[in-house]
């Protein structure tokens, strides 16, 4: 999840970013529109890494996931989240990185269920 602070910058690249302050209200938002990328503060994460990918297998199907670390986390953390298929990143994430791991993102899936 992107830091309040870093939506005061413009964004770049026409894209729209959606900060969540809580799981219940990220999902949804994952479920109300499509989505190309979710990113998420690892600090804010509470599952083991196989969990919180299962997790979010369910909710985005699809949707690659960036998980943002403390450089305090230790490289074991970010090698399991990386073994499940995350994306990790250094905090802090700036706006042109995160345009570029958009761009580099499959086109956007989820969004209301027809």
């Amino acid at each position: 999840m992107i830091g309040a602070s870093a939506l005061a910058e413009p964004v770049p690249h026409g894209l729209a970013v959606t900060v969540a302050e809580s799981l219940c209200e990220g999902v949804r938002r994952l479920l109300a529109a499509p989505v190309a990328l979710v990113v998420v503060d690892g600090a804010r994460l509470r599952l083991a890494p196989p969990q919180q990918a299962a997790l979010f297998a369910r909710v985005a199907p699809g949707v690659p996931v960036v998980v943002v670390v403390d450089r305090d986390g230790g490289p074991g953390h970010a090698r399991a989240l990386e073994r499940v298929g995350f994306t990790v990143r250094p905090a802090p994430l700036t706006l042109d990185a995160l345009a570029a791991l958009v761009a580099a993102a499959p086109r956007a899936r989820g969004g209301p269920a027809r």
